[in-house]
């Protein structure tokens, strides 16, 4: 006989039970017709006397089945099934259970999972725990960006098992057939993605040869595939015409690679050779890309040293955006909200243990009957511990159904800008969330499942089978139920205090002025990258853009800049120079340059302080101007008179001596929560004269209406494209959504601690009903004794009443102390609250005082209404 045929043959008792059953009967029977046989003649009663010699059938058949490898799976089934037919028979008790658990587990999987795709999950790529990113060491921002010449001296470097480079080329127009777009386009040397250890979906990849060879070859994205090709395979070897100039597609890179560095999301990519074939300058040359590339290096073993001034930073979870700081916007905040999911999660696993302790009880007397005919304790505990998995079963598939509904939700409502997050990331269940998901089941079960059962078993088996001897039981102190009340009044009041901390945020972030107009201001981003207004220079549209915006119906003033308030954009111009202001040692002297047209200020609503706007006038050939706000003059010229000062900018190519004419006030280009940083608004036309600084890619334009704004953003774009209509224009926005979107971190963290403390309120409502009304059942005959002796319905509901407050105040004097350092915890995320947190506690704890009283109510009526004779005839 086989290994797999002995394994199958002890496993029958178990897998074919009846017909080992049948076969088992048939067998002792013939037995003990033998012994019958053998005993006719020498005993009155063979039959019986041969029934006695052998015993009972049953007990020969479980002996049998005690000795396979998987004796449990036999218990196991039948825990199962009493536990399912005793849930079935408790809709009311399996449904709240149930909810309870799926809105804990939801919660925790849906956070987990946000945490997980922003700041836990590596590159797709192969061991990303060995990339890193070479870094110059610099005073202020860390530079990432080497010149060729640097690339091909790290090359060299010892310790690296690869080194590739890549220099980001901007948006190019590419044509296939009768299909035309703008890509993202990256040229890479022939070791780029060997390092980085992506492989092709299809076909192959860059290699040295391309480079050398300066070949004109593509690899693109699987979305490109997708978009140009439809997924045809013979997109290999077709040819995409990009910036005038064919080239061979060679490969399609999976859809699982986005690239290095969010919010960018990996396109297409050339060979760093055939940058000028795209329209890119050439990176070996000394000019305008002479430092554009990023290093990106592999290592096996040791981390070396890359150099004198060079630093290693590891990207196993991508190139941090300067902008898209993931961490910095996401971390922080993510980490608290899983903290408050973990909270709530425990509020519903106390809840269940005490709705199970209740149960428990209300069994007693079952539980009694079954130890006394021989039942042993484990075999019971081990019983109600599976229909406590049957419930965290349950409520786990539930809430795995909340947690993808939240995700997807959740991607619905980022702000646009973090699009390319979602796109990057993607928010849906993975193999990791289950996991997640699994222990914290497992959790579940022991959090709210063993200590009911242990409980419930160690019970007296006398007192239960006495008929009538509740009353006595009654007056027990059920100290562990109560204290899971009190448990979950102090989780519901740590995390309404958060919530509320969180909405007062909100509400005073939106409160803070951010020193421009939201109302009746329309903006929207031009973007001439890849298109032919890139080499000309955008700002030579300028006035045309402006004109043609002008006769949109309702636009009352337009004007265009280079940045706009909250969001800002890159940093332009870099250290700055003030005449007659000596910096300290160590001070950084970057500051902001904000090129802008002529009626920028009074577009955007920013008021001017002192001087005058910029006019007409203010063209290249002209006097060079400025006009500064008022950060600017309280950080540089306190003590002076700010009109006539002198600025330039240093280190850079805008060298050019400019006079201030104007102050205006502080507008927030960064965030809300920061104050305005100092600011050089220079006019467009002047900054235009520059000719480097003259091809800005990208500009927004802005119109201020005269009432209503709601229509003019589609007519502002189709203004726009009517006149330039090559250019790239993004949807234009209201100035009021723009805020909006700026707020929108702060407003899904609201939403959520408010959603966190409404259900760890509704968590310890239930929980206090279920105790309540517990022990209002158990306390009938009580009752019925002392309105017998005279009490009157209102003693009786005070009664009931007073002991669901008692627990509240008991939960308020433990819970305070741990929200007011809950509000330490969150300081950080908090806005304009410093000294609030006791108003939140106390409004909580009064919150919590009139949801105990509701849910009190119900128990309390139905004791009052108690008949005494009804409740003493048991007696």
């Amino acid at each position: 006989m086989s290994l797999l045929d002995a394994l199958r043959h002890r496993l029958r008792p178990l897998l074919r039970r009846h017909e080992f059953d049948r076969e088992m009967d048939h067998e002792f029977r013939h037995h003990v017709g033998l012994q019958e046989q053998e005993l006719t003649g020498t005993d009155d009663d063979p039959g019986a006397r041969a029934r006695a010699h052998f015993g009972s059938p049953a007990y020969y058949m479980e002996e049998t089945r005690r000795m396979t490898p998987l004796r449990w799976l036999d218990p196991l089934a039948q825990d199962l099934r009493y536990g399912w037919r005793d849930l079935r028979r408790s809709p009311g008790f399996t449904l709240v259970a149930v909810l309870s658990l799926a809105i804990g587990i939801g919660a925790n999987s849906a956070i987990f999972g946000l945490l997980y795709s922003l700041l836990l999950q590596p590159l797709p790529v192969s061991h990303p725990e060995q990339l890193v990113e070479i870094q110059h060491v610099g005073p202020d921002i860390p530079n990432d960006l080497f010149s060729y010449d640097e690339y091909r001296s790290l090359r060299q470097s010892a310790g690296f098992t690869g080194i590739g480079a890549r220099a980001g080329t901007g948006s190019v127009p590419v044509v296939v057939g009768e299909n035309r777009d703008y890509l993202d386009i990256d040229a890479v040397d022939g070791t780029f993605f060997s390092t980085v250890g992506v492989s092709p979906l299809h076909g192959r990849l860059i290699t040295p040869d391309d480079e050398n060879r300066r070949a004109a070859v593509v690899v693109i994205s699987d979305k490109v595939w997708a978009a140009l090709f439809n997924r045809a395979p013979a997109a290999i070897g077709g040819t995409i015409t990009m910036h005038g100039n064919a080239f061979t597609v060679i490969g399609i890179v999976p859809e699982s690679y986005q690239g290095l560095s969010s919010p960018e999301v990996f396109q297409a990519a050339v060979p760093m050779s055939a940058l000028a074939l795209v329209g890119g300058d050439p990176v070996e040359t000394s000019g305008a890309n002479s430092e554009s590339l990023q290093v990106i290096g592999r290592i096996a073993g040791r981390r070396p040293a890359p150099g004198h001034g060079l630093t290693l930073l590891s990207i196993a979870h991508g190139i941090p955006s300067s902008k898209f700081d993931i961490p910095a916007l996401f971390g922080r905040v993510l980490i608290e909200l899983m903290g408050g999911a973990a909270i709530v999660l425990l509020a519903a696993c106390a809840n269940l243990g005490t709705l199970l302790l209740a149960r428990g009880m209300a069994r007693e007397r079952d539980v009694a009957v079954r130890l006394s005919l021989g039942a042993s304790r484990r075999r019971l505990v081990t019983q109600m511990l599976v229909e406590s998995a049957l419930l965290a079963i349950i409520g786990t598939l539930a809430g795995l159904v909340l947690a993808d509904w939240a995700l997807k939700l959740i991607a619905h409502r980022l702000p646009q800008e973090f699009s390319p997050i979602v796109s990057r990331f993607g928010l849906h269940i993975n193999g990791q969330l289950l996991g997640f998901t699994a222990a914290i089941s497992v959790a579940s079960v022991l959090l709210f499942g063993v200590v009911p059962a242990w409980r419930a078993t160690r019970t007296d088996l006398i007192a239960p089978l006495k008929e009538g001897s509740q009353l006595s039981r009654a007056r027990r102190a059920g100290w562990l139920d109560r204290s899971l009340v009190v448990a979950q009044i102090v989780i519901a009041l740590v995390l309404l205090n958060g919530a509320g901390l969180f909405v007062a945020t909100l509400r005073n972030l939106r409160n803070v002025s951010g020193g421009f107009a939201t109302t009746r201001s329309v903006s929207a981003n031009l973007d001439a990258r890849g298109t032919p207004y890139e080499s000309s220079g955008l700002i030579a549209q300028a006035d045309r853009l402006l004109a043609r915006a002008a006769l949109v119906p309702g636009v009352r003033s337009e004007a265009i800049s280079a940045l706009v308030p909250v969001y800002g954009g890159r940093r332009i111009g870099g250290a700055i120079d003030v005449e007659g202001y000596a910096p300290t040692p160590g001070e950084s002297m970057a500051g902001w340059i904000n090129p802008v047209t002529p009626g920028f200020f009074s577009t955007l609503g920013i008021p001017l302080r002192a001087g005058r706007d910029f006019s007409a006038n203010d063209q290249g050939a002209g006097q060079q101007v400025a006009v500064v706000n008022e950060a600017f003059v309280h950080r540089y010229l306190r003590a002076r008179n700010p009109i006539g000062a002198i600025v330039r900018s240093v280190g850079g190519t805008d060298t050019i001596l400019r006079e201030i004419v104007g102050v205006v006030g502080d507008a927030r280009y960064l965030n809300l929560r920061q104050p305005a940083e100092a600011m050089i608004y220079v006019p467009l036309a002047q900054f235009g004269q520059i000719p480097q600084l003259g091809q800005i890619p990208k500009l927004d334009i802005t119109v201020r209406t005269a009432s209503d704004d709601r229509g003019v953003p589609a007519e502002l774009r189709s203004a726009v494209l009517a006149e330039t209509p090559d250019l790239r224009v993004d949807q234009p926005e209201t100035m009021e959504a723009t805020m909006n979107d700026a707020l929108g971190r702060e407003t899904s963290t609201a939403v959520l601690a408010a959603l966190f403390g409404a259900v760890a309120l509704i968590l310890a409502a239930i929980g206090l009903y279920g105790v309540v009304s517990y022990r209002v059942a158990r306390r009938v005959r009580e009752i019925g004794v002392r309105m017998a002796l005279g009490a009157a319905g209102g003693e009786v509901v005070w009664m009931v009443l007073r002991e669901a407050v008692m627990l509240v105040l008991a939960g308020v004097i433990v819970g305070a102390p741990l929200a007011v350092g809950g509000s330490r915890a969150i300081g950080a995320e908090l806005y304009g609250l410093a000294g609030e947190s006791a108003f939140f506690i106390v409004g909580a704890s009064v919150l919590l005082l009139c949801v105990a009283v509701a849910a009190s109510a119900v128990p309390a009526r139905r004791a009052a209404a108690v008949d005494p004779l009804v409740a003493l005839r048991g007696e």
